[in-house]
């Protein structure tokens, strides 16, 4: 689900880095019903519907997956809310923030101080509804990682940055040929016989690391594929997605 939108209807604007530095505050945030009483954080028990977990940042927004109470008296109407009229509710934050006020009177959040809860509302300020992702950025995604799963590209070269370069491309086919050639520059896969390994053999017989732990192991120990270099195999992972070596991915 989408926890918080980079524009709310309250009159606040929040900067990428404010959404992507608050992850870890949403992360096991509980899930309330309806905001507190104005003045008031304090909360009953019977309030508390579930939690957020893997929050992420995708198209510029926090997404999550909310876990809930199968016996919370909400239970059974959130599930028909969600099958039927999913755009009627949607997750608000109920947070602290800094930041300045911009000349057009717009409140521009530069940091999310503190997460009190993220609430499960009627008129949520910056997201559609329970399922806004499925007509969206996450189908694009779904999209992306079917593609890498049918190339059998290695989940290590899988990073959210590759991904989300993959989902903003117009077709699938586009995407298969950006993955092909992240196979090629991997040297998973040869240009000229096409054939390709995902967490096989590199160019140079080196297997290539399946997994983030093999990852790590490869890095230490040099044994990377082809006979490439630490620096060349990482430009190599970036290949195509407009990313420079060195940022977070």
């Amino acid at each position: 689900m989408k926890v918080i939108g980079p524009d709310s209807a309250n009159g606040r604007v929040y900067l990428p880095e404010a959404l992507s530095g608050a992850l870890c505050l949403y992360e096991g945030a509980s899930v309330n019903l309806d905001h507190p009483a104005k003045g008031s954080n304090g909360r009953s028990v019977l309030d508390r519907f579930g939690w957020l977990e893997q929050c992420r940042i995708e198209g510029g927004s926090v997404w999550a997956n909310l876990h809930y109470n199968p016996k919370h008296v909400f239970a059974e109407a959130f599930a028909w809310w969600a099958a039927n009229q999913p755009n009627k509710l949607g997750l608000s934050h109920n947070a602290v923030g800094t930041g300045r006020e911009r000349a057009d009177k717009i409140f521009e959040v530069h940091r999310i101080v503190k997460v009190h809860s993220v609430d499960l509302v009627s008129d949520p300020a910056t997201t559609k509804g329970l399922h806004e992702h499925e007509g969206g950025d996450m189908s694009q995604r779904q999209k992306a990682v079917k593609v890498c799963d049918e190339a059998r590209l290695p989940a290590v070269a899988r990073s959210d940055y590759f991904l989300g370069h993959l989902a903003g491309l117009p077709t699938e086919q586009a995407m298969r040929e950006a993955v092909e050639d992240r196979l090629v520059a991997l040297g998973l896969k040869s240009p000229a016989s096409g054939r390709s390994g995902g967490g096989g053999q590199g160019q140079g017989g080196t297997r290539f690391p399946a997994n983030a732990r093999e990852f790590a192991e490869a890095v230490t120990t040099g044994r990377l594929p082809g006979g490439m270099t630490y620096e060349q195999f990482q430009a190599a992972l970036f290949k195509g997605t407009g990313v420079r070596p060195g940022q977070v991915y």
